[in-house]
């Protein structure tokens, strides 16, 4: 059998198995074609990843097909993730691989790189080295034209915000951004906002305040400029009348 004859190189104890419901492994059951994983980096990571059918996740399984079918990079979020070092926030990005110098090209397997999305948001805008408080988070949505927004991970200490699901607006009205992001066929988006030390800092009565200046001195403005101008007409009328 397929497990027996890769027990030869992966090790005597290589089984291919699925997550169940309670997120235990189980024996790979309700189809006939499986997608385990064959090799792992980094090792440390084997135990978790090894065997594995990448298959029994319905997402998973949708994007192995795709994948194969169009020849091209595909990805997908799954049902049921791995929990790798404590994280199970992973985009599964899967890469065909064909038979070298085969005509007609022979599918061999794929590659699959599994992204630790919280990771890849913090770093995107917080530099290395710098003071990593909490001033803007960011979070990551899966859209959908039927079904509302759905947050994959966010790397706010408050967890996932309640979003309009037709602008991405925070109920709470907190300053945010929300910047769309069209990967695999899939539609998503990264919600920046800000956090309570930034509004800590920034807080919304100097904004209050300096409208009420700037409005103040709109208004000055504009009384002097009318002064000017009626007094400019005025002069005019002495002009007509003397002469």
């Amino acid at each position: 059998t397929f497990e027996a004859n890769t027990r030869r190189e992966a090790g005597p104890n290589f089984s291919v198995w699925q997550l169940t419901d309670q997120g235990t492994r189980g024996p790979v059951l309700g189809h006939d074609v499986c997608y385990p994983i064959l090799n792992c980096e980094p090792v440390s990571n084997e135990v978790s990843c090894l065997g594995f059918d990448c298959g029994s996740d319905v997402k998973l399984r949708e994007a192995l097909q795709t994948c194969a079918r169009s020849g091209t990079i595909t990805g997908a979020i799954p049902e049921r993730p791995l929990m790798l070092n404590g994280e199970d926030s992973f985009i599964y990005v899967f890469c065909p691989v064909y038979a070298s110098g085969a005509s007609p090209k022979k599918l061999n397997g794929f590659v699959v790189a599994m992204l630790e999305s919280g990771t890849v948001l913090r770093n995107a805008y917080v530099p290395a080295g710098a003071n990593k408080g909490l001033y803007v988070s960011a979070s990551l949505w899966e859209l959908d034209h039927v079904l509302q927004p759905t947050a994959f991970v966010t790397t706010s200490g408050f967890g996932p915000t309640r979003y309009k699901p037709r602008f991405l607006r925070a109920d709470d009205y907190r300053l945010n951004l929300a910047l769309p992001l069209f990967y695999f066929g899939k539609a998503f988006a990264v919600v920046m906002r800000a956090e309570s030390a930034y509004l800590a800092e920034n807080p919304l009565r100097l904004g209050r305040a300096t409208c009420l200046i700037g409005g103040a001195l709109t208004l000055l403005l504009a009384g002097f400029v009318g002064l000017l101008s009626n007094r400019r007409m005025a002069l005019e009328r002495q002009v007509c009348s003397r002469t």
